[in-house]
């Protein structure tokens, strides 16, 4: 059984974890069910859960780590595995840390 931080959140198709070697509290990663290397390789289904579960994750984030908006992308790059990041941005966030600025990534 994999660690509460790996299954944050599991559908029909996707499963959400925390992210780990970032310097942002909330990170998530959202990652397929199944192994795919291209966004053109989901199923109508997958695409068709993603938009609304990416929508929950952001209402979820807003409530617990209070959080002004979220940030949503994909790097299919050093992982050969499609996966979705959504980051919090906080309302106090300092204007040189918007956007990628001062993000680490693990």
């Amino acid at each position: 059984m994999q660690p509460l931080c790996e299954n944050v959140l599991r559908t029909a198709r996707w499963r959400v974890a925390h992210a780990f070697g970032t310097t942002v509290a909330g990170w998530l990663v959202v990652v397929p069910l199944r192994h795919i290397t291209s966004l053109a390789e989901l199923s109508g289904d997958e695409a068709a859960e993603l938009g609304p579960l990416l929508r929950d994750l952001t209402v979820a984030l807003t409530a617990v780590v209070g959080c002004e908006k979220t940030y949503v992308a994909m790097f299919a790059e050093a992982v050969s595995h499609v996966h979705f990041h959504v980051v919090p941005r906080m309302a106090d966030q300092p204007a040189e840390l918007l956007g990628l600025a001062g993000v680490t990534f693990g």
